[in-house]
């Protein structure tokens, strides 16, 4: 072998290699419990986009983002993942919390699959027709269309979106299954060619009418046609999930004239647990940005959540005001350990110290957790 393809072997192996390892780093940088969201709800949401034309991707990242990715208590309470309000015309059962205003009507669901039908009902309605001129693959205009109809108050709610479907691949999911039925459709097609040909073929043919002549004329044989066997097509696997966006620095600069109060529950998922409040934080949202808002200072809020100040905020992490407790409430005993969660995952889960988690379960703190290992929460 020569030196050249030497050197090319060993270029085109670094190039593997120095992907594969920025890949897996692009995976540990999202967040365990959107990606556990993501992959309960990709069938319902690829349903509903077969059914009534509403891009998977969106129906996925509005349901990160108005749940909390399934955390809020509107989500767990009420199975309401769309924060969808009563309005006149819904007769079902109702649950009500502070929102824009004080006790607002919200719908409750028997399930969270009926929220997901409900969903694309209210977008079928006349005030959102235009979306549906949209490509279904075009989550852009789509995400930018629902603010300009009215969906959401907040101004940042299509760049919310966008994030989300970026930062999660969420795209390749409606593209994939688009790709899919395109190509069903295409062996469909090809398959009701074959089939009439072969009709054609095996029908009689109709016996013509004879002349009186004196010399009957001479037969041929009909050239039977040549029917073509149509190409197999193979639907291609989905494509892995890739994340386009890097997570940037987790700081804002924090100055004491700067400080001001503002409402954090108007476009964020909350809730209450263990008599502890907390807010469920979004894609884009910073330890430095929430601090800024609350008036306090970062460090504060960090040492509060028991977040180390190398740690990123993710969305879909739940935030607490005031110091945890050092024990869960005494509905929850145990928990088992799910793949990717962290001590700190569980202990914001339940609002209690971590510190707490590692001393009741006699295990060094730092050590990282076991995949289906039980845990003592109290």
């Amino acid at each position: 072998m020569s030196k050249y393809k030497i050197y090319l072997s060993v270029g085109a192996f670094l190039c593997i290699f120095l992907s594969e390892i920025s890949g897996a780093e692009s995976n540990a940088q999202r967040n365990p419990i959107y990606l556990s969201y993501i992959e309960r709800w990709q069938a319902t949401a690829l349903a509903q986009q077969e059914q009534y034309g509403i891009p998977a991707a969106i129906t996925l990242a509005q349901g990160l983002l108005e749940s909390g990715a399934g955390q809020s208590d509107l989500a767990t309470l009420a199975n309401n993942h769309f924060g969808i309000k009563c309005h006149s015309t819904w007769d079902g059962k109702t649950y009500h919390k502070d929102d824009d205003a004080r006790d607002e009507c919200f719908r409750s669901y028997q399930k969270a699959e009926d929220s997901f039908h409900d969903h694309s009902l209210f977008l079928k309605r006349p005030r959102y027709e235009v979306l549906f001129t949209y490509n279904v693959r075009d989550y852009k205009k789509w995400a930018y269309g629902l603010k300009e109809c009215g969906y959401a108050t907040d101004p940042k709610y299509p760049q919310k979106l966008i994030t989300i479907i970026e930062t999660y691949g969420l795209n390749e999911v409606g593209n994939q299954q688009s790709a899919i039925s395109n190509q069903q459709s295409k062996a469909e097609s090809q398959k009701q060619k074959v089939e009439s040909q072969k009709q054609k073929v095996e029908e009689p043919a109709k016996p013509a009418k004879q002349e009186k002549v004196k010399k009957p004329a001479k037969e041929t044989k009909p050239k039977e046609p040549v029917v073509t066997k149509p190409k197999t097509v193979t639907p291609q696997p989905e494509a892995p999930k890739v994340s386009t966006k890097e997570t940037v620095t987790d700081t804002v600069p924090w100055k004491p004239s700067q400080m001001k109060t503002k409402s954090l529950y108007g476009d964020r998922a909350f809730g209450r647990t263990n008599g502890r409040r907390f807010i469920v934080a979004q894609e884009g949202d910073t330890w430095g940005s929430i601090a800024y808002q609350l008036g306090m200072e970062e460090k504060a809020l960090r040492r509060i959540n028991e977040a180390g100040s190398n740690q990123v905020l993710r969305g879909g992490d739940r935030l607490y005001f005031f110091p945890k407790r050092s024990k869960a409430d005494r509905k929850h005993k145990r928990h088992l350990v799910q793949h990717g969660e962290t001590a700190w995952d569980i202990a914001q889960r339940y609002g209690m110290k971590m510190s707490t988690l590692y001393k009741i379960n006699g295990i060094a703190e730092g050590t990282p957790l076991k995949t289906q290992q039980w845990l003592n929460l109290r």
